[in-house]
């Protein structure tokens, strides 16, 4: 009954949809696009990952370090990468998120979400460099103590031996003023 449902919430959708588009296209001619090619530049993400990194803020001494761990895999037929993380900031406690990742064609990058236990959440877009297996992010978020949007960027260098390098900084939306600096590096289990 539930899939029953489902499909005909699908169907009710797809409709309404093709009647807002003013091509002529029948159900007959209704299928799914083929998978695109760049979503396969995800694969070297995926698997079990532990890692160790340091945080530091500004006011504080001393970084806090903190370890995690990492769950990335497929769904959605392989055109969503899901990441699970959990991991233990010390003091400051633990937490967990998840991250979502997919291929945007009209903008020839990937698109890709973040939300945490601690309210964080953040959106933004990464750029994949085969040559020097490096990824680029950049992007939003909220920061949930403040609701003040920061803006973010990072890296992650794929190494040989499943090993990952990365960096994460943040700023004001302006640029101008210097917030949280990540640096880690998670190992393939």
């Amino acid at each position: 009954m539930k899939s029953s449902f489902g499909l005909a919430l699908l169907v009710l959708t797809a409709l309404t949809l093709a009647g807002c588009n003013h091509s002529e296209m029948s159900m007959a001619d209704m299928k799914a696009p083929e998978r695109p090619a760049e979503l396969d530049q995800l694969e070297p993400l995926l698997g079990h990952w532990e890692g160790t990194w340091e945080c530091s803020m500004p006011g504080m001494d001393q970084p806090i370090k903190g370890v995690g761990t990492n769950v990335v895999s497929w769904e959605a037929d392989r055109w969503v990468l899901v990441e699970r993380m959990s991991g233990d900031m010390g003091e400051m406690g633990k937490f967990s998120g998840i991250g979502v990742w997919t291929w945007n064609p009209k903008r020839g990058c990937f698109d890709n979400w973040w939300y945490d236990s601690w309210g964080s959440t953040g959106h933004g877009t990464a750029t994949y460099d085969a040559a020097t297996r490096t990824w680029k992010t950049k992007g939003q978020s909220t920061d949930p103590m403040t609701g003040e949007m920061k803006q973010g960027e990072g890296t992650m260098k794929i190494l040989p031996g499943g090993k990952m390098e990365w960096t994460y900084a943040e700023r004001d939306v302006l640029g101008r003023a210097k917030g949280m600096e990540m640096k880690g590096t998670s190992v393939r289990k």
